[in-house]
């Protein structure tokens, strides 16, 4: 019993000794994820109609559904009729939605393909380098998140979003109306 109690603390110092190194060397251990109630993590990059640099803040005063996606992630391809007809049909509430791709740099050529048989016509931002899984700490795809006006986040999901989701259009009928309102 000794033995595995000196073991087990031997093991505990190696982690202890492994993630002061990381520090140590300037990689920082993540942060908290994002959370509902919090400003959303600055995110810029590059929209793919225009090749402008574009930050989530340039956004502030709409609502807006952030969702990080790739063209090789079959719920994204379930999901992405879905956003569309959402954003068509609340955008004149002043509802905007961003999709971040995060295909390489070599996937330029499907991403466009994939915009045009899904007939997106919201803003597409290039994240080749995937700093938004990052910086909203997306653990899969897609990864979708409402901000409100000011840029805090009011809901979020990793995973699809399901067409009528009752919970999603809950949310999103609540922050149009509260912020309509103010």
């Amino acid at each position: 019993m000794r033995q595995r109690l000196m073991h087990g603390s031997g093991r505990l110092a190696l982690v202890a000794a492994i993630g002061g190194s990381i520090g140590f060397l300037g990689c920082d251990l993540p942060e908290l994820p994002p959370r509902v109630g919090d400003d959303a993590p600055a995110f810029t990059a590059t929209l793919l109609d225009t090749g402008e640099q574009v930050s989530l803040a340039d956004y502030r005063g709409d609502v807006l559904l952030v969702n990080i996606w790739a063209t090789y992630c079959a719920p994204c391809r379930f999901e992405t009729p879905y956003l569309v007809s959402i954003y068509e049909e609340y955008s004149d509430r002043g509802f905007k939605v961003v999709g971040i791709t995060v295909d390489s740099n070599n996937s330029l050529t499907a991403v466009k393909r994939f915009l045009e048989e899904m007939e997106v016509s919201y803003d597409i931002l290039l994240d080749p380098d995937m700093i938004s899984t990052d910086v909203f700490a997306a653990i899969g795809l897609p990864a979708t998140f409402i901000l409100d006006r000011e840029g805090v986040i009011r809901f979020m999901q990793y995973g699809p979003i399901l067409e009528d989701d009752p919970a999603f259009l809950k949310t999103l009928e609540e922050i149009l109306s509260r912020e309509a309102q103010s």
